[in-house]
């Protein structure tokens, strides 16, 4: 699924679904790229 909050990221929907408070949490600490990288496909 594309990342929320980064633009050309994709990411795995599993992973998110799983655990959207942590994609989230590392969105705001880390930025959208290491959010992305945290749940690549």
């Amino acid at each position: 699924m594309k990342a929320l909050g980064a633009v050309a990221f994709l990411i795995s929907c599993a992973a998110f679904q799983a655990n959207p408070w942590l994609y989230f949490q590392i969105l705001r600490n880390a930025g959208p790229t290491a959010a992305a990288a945290a749940f690549a496909l």
